[in-house]
């Protein structure tokens, strides 16, 4: 029989309804719900670390949470039925008292329930962080439709309806930066717990996947994980990105809300925050290439569809990329961007595979993308080993064709008509 521990259980419970629900009372019956939803949680928990058939005492949970609320008084108190969280009380104060149970008293890891699972929070009505972060989405959504149709359709209308959800979603962000540090925190966990509920898939990266995995330093790595970042979701998938944009404005606004006094958090964000800075230069570049080959040789329809995608991910208030100056402007800065191979080693890896992909693969998904791509990388790095590799499939059909497109003297290419 396992000794259910009730007061650490408690303090989860009310934690939770300040930190996800924004309220400060519960009933009876929420509490009961909330204890039976916590302990399913722990014997999932139990099963997992092999410790199968756990068997919880048997309990009075009122009774539990009256002498609870006895005992924590300054806390807590109980009136018309319901358990409040007194008014001189913040989320810190319950936090403390939280963290002083895992780390001083020994509580079973079996216990260690997500505070942020959705159905838990449900049962105490905590939804507020959730409800709050579905509406962003759903907005979110509706702003990249309305992105996407401008790039497309830049008429005076569409950019006056952008400009104006633009504005929208910017004042919105700017009143959450002002909120308290754990509330940035709630929203930064439902967001990852928004991920593993409703599982936001992404396609496959359009490649032979055989030839990848014949090649010895990649075979065994995930393609999708080695370099299917969220740009290139934009350029090769169909799929929504409102969520993935999401995701990246609520992890920054988290790092920039985390209370980090021993500056443990920007030691953990530095190689990161370095590596979106090229990831940010190689899609510019990227996005500059593909309007070039766009205005060069017509307005394939695909290929516009893939510019929008793109600038609405890259976009942000400081760049303004749907402006035609700030676009222009953006891109003419990069004309002497330029990378140590090192340092672009992910783009370095695929760039070369994508050689032999587009020329012997049996993906013929993509081609003008991934050719895009490939220039894209010999204009940051100017890479000679990786010209001759192209080089040596000189005999290949399309090889005059796909050579001008990534070094020169492009021609236009027609897409088959089974990509």
């Amino acid at each position: 029989m396992t000794e259910v521990p009730y007061e650490y259980i408690f303090f989860c419970m009310f934690n939770s309804l300040k930190k996800y629900g924004n309220k400060d009372n519960v009933s009876k019956e929420q509490v009961e719900k909330y204890v039976s939803k916590f302990l399913d949680l722990s014997k999932e928990i139990a099963q997992d670390v092999g410790k199968s058939n756990v068997v919880f005492n048997e309990y009075d949970v009122e009774e539990e949470l009256d002498c609870f609320v006895r005992d924590h008084s300054d806390y807590f108190y109980k009136s018309n039925g319901k358990y409040y969280i007194s008014d001189d009380i913040d989320y810190p104060d319950i936090e403390d008292e939280v963290m002083s149970f895992i780390f001083e008293k020994r509580i079973d890891d079996i216990f260690k329930v997500t505070n942020e699972n959705i159905e838990l929070l449900k049962t105490i009505g905590a939804t507020y962080v959730y409800d709050e972060f579905t509406k962003m989405l759903k907005f979110e959504l509706k702003l990249e439709q309305t992105y996407t149709e401008y790039v497309i359709n830049p008429t005076p209308e569409n950019l006056k309806k952008l400009q104006k959800q633009y504005f929208m979603r910017q004042l919105y962000v700017e009143n959450l930066k002002g909120l308290p540090s754990y509330y940035m925190d709630a929203l930064y966990l439902i967001s990852t717990e928004f991920i593993d509920k409703f599982e936001y898939i992404y396609p496959e990266y359009p490649i032979d996947k055989d030839l990848w995995n014949s090649i010895p330093h990649l075979n065994g790595l995930e393609s999708d994980e080695v370099v299917y970042d969220t740009p290139q979701v934009a350029i090769f998938g169909d799929e929504p990105l409102g969520f993935k944009k999401l995701e990246k404005d609520v992890d920054k606004m988290f790092e920039s809300k985390s209370e980090d006094p021993l500056g443990i958090m920007n030691i953990l964000f530095a190689s990161s925050s370095i590596d979106d800075k090229i990831k940010e230069v190689v899609y510019l570049k990227y996005l500059g290439n593909l309007d070039s080959y766009i205005k060069k040789n017509g307005n394939d329809k695909n290929l516009l569809k893939v510019k929008a995608r793109l600038m609405y991910i890259l976009d942000n208030p400081d760049l303004c990329l749907f402006k035609e100056e700030n676009f222009d402007k953006a891109i003419s800065r990069l004309e002497a961007a330029r990378f140590s191979m090192p340092e672009v080693y992910k783009l370095a890896d695929e760039s070369r595979f994508l050689t032999g992909d587009i020329f012997i693969g049996k993906n013929r998904k993509n081609v003008v993308e991934k050719l895009l791509l490939m220039k894209t990388y010999y204009d940051l790095t100017h890479d000679e080993d990786f010209k001759k590799l192209f080089d040596t499939f000189y005999t290949m059909p399309n090889y005059t064709e796909y050579r001008g497109v990534v070094f020169g003297r492009n021609k236009t290419l027609k897409r088959d008509p089974n990509a």
